[in-house]
């Protein structure tokens, strides 16, 4: 799963680069701060697999369920708080990146175009975790190979040439995050 993802942000990255160096600063100044969120996703998805294993081994399949809705609750609601407090923040957070105007309105875009919706990811993240908790890895890699992984390459082969801008480009991320939830 991870390999694919390295496939497709390669291709993303390389659609990118074909808008300027001012873009390719930007989108990693924005990149910086979706990262930084989602190690916090991330950290639910460790909690959920743990307590899930350890519950479902036990038989405990109601421990299951609950685990999985304060997981899926709590990732989001610290998903939102952190996407929607670094949006609003975004000229601070950007400046310390660059000074550079075109640098930041490009970091502003990725940011409003792709790290306010980042939240949306914990629907697959969560539930790929609780389901690898039950001992199910395979379906939540394949999920998202096809939903996320294969959906970007297709939108960067297929639909951006149709309407080649950035903010186009990027609306890759909610719409995969969206389609492999």
């Amino acid at each position: 799963q991870s390999a694919v993802f390295s496939i497709s942000n390669i291709v993303i990255q390389s659609a990118i680069n074909s808008f300027g160096s001012a873009a390719m600063g930007g989108s990693a100044a924005g990149l910086t701060y979706e990262q930084f969120c989602y190690f916090f996703m991330s950290a639910y998805c460790g909690a959920a697999v743990t307590f899930v294993g350890q519950n479902f081994g036990a038989g405990q399949k109601e421990r299951c369920r609950r685990v999985f809705r304060l997981c899926m609750l709590m990732s989001v609601a610290t998903s939102l708080a952190l996407n929607l407090g670094i949006a609003a923040g975004r000229g601070f957070f950007i400046s310390l990146f660059t000074a550079d105007p075109a640098v930041a309105a490009y970091a502003s875009e990725r940011i409003l175009t792709a790290l306010v919706f980042q939240w949306l990811a914990c629907s697959y993240e969560v539930s790929g975790a609780v389901l690898r908790g039950m001992g199910h890895s395979a379906l939540p890699a394949v999920i998202v190979i096809f939903g996320t992984c294969l959906l970007r390459l297709a939108w960067v082969y297929f639909a951006v040439p149709l309407h080649p801008t950035f903010g186009f480009l990027l609306a890759v991320y909610p719409i995969s995050w969206a389609v492999t939830g």
